[in-house]
């Protein structure tokens, strides 16, 4: 997988996190179980992100700038600078998918919460609709 296939899908579920949660229990499992898949997904994806920001940073011009480093012209700050310069748009989608990983987790609970409130509710309504059938307990 490339860089830029990590791009495309990162944009397309950035555009899917922006999606406003539908605040019924029914809607919200639907878009639980989508949440789920896309969760599971950045989970893929993040792991191989980080896996090009190491081979970004072990590359031949990596090791070329610690070389010049143990020969004491670059100090150890200037040294992980330049390395860590050399995989910043590989960084940047770890980045991306570090908080898309936070936003899908935080829409599943978002959504569990609206299914818990309308379960409380029809819970609720039931029991009133009992007591009114049978009269007080």
């Amino acid at each position: 997988m490339t860089l830029e296939d990590i791009k495309n899908e990162v944009e397309m579920m950035q555009a899917e996190a922006k999606v406003v949660l539908p605040k019924t229990g029914d809607k919200c499992v639907e878009r639980a179980t989508v949440l789920a898949a896309y969760h599971a997904r950045v989970g893929e994806l993040y792991a191989e992100a980080k896996y090009l920001v190491n081979k970004k940073k072990s590359s031949e011009i990596a090791n070329e700038v610690v070389k010049i480093a143990k020969a004491g012209y670059l100090a150890a700050n200037a040294q992980n600078a330049m390395v860590n310069s050399l995989a910043k748009e590989e960084q940047k989608m770890v980045d991306a998918l570090d908080r898309l990983n936070s936003a899908f987790a935080k829409q599943m609970d978002l959504c569990r919460t609206f299914i818990s409130k309308e379960k409380a509710e029809m819970q609720y309504l039931n029991f009133n609709a009992s007591k009114d059938k049978h009269g007080t307990f």
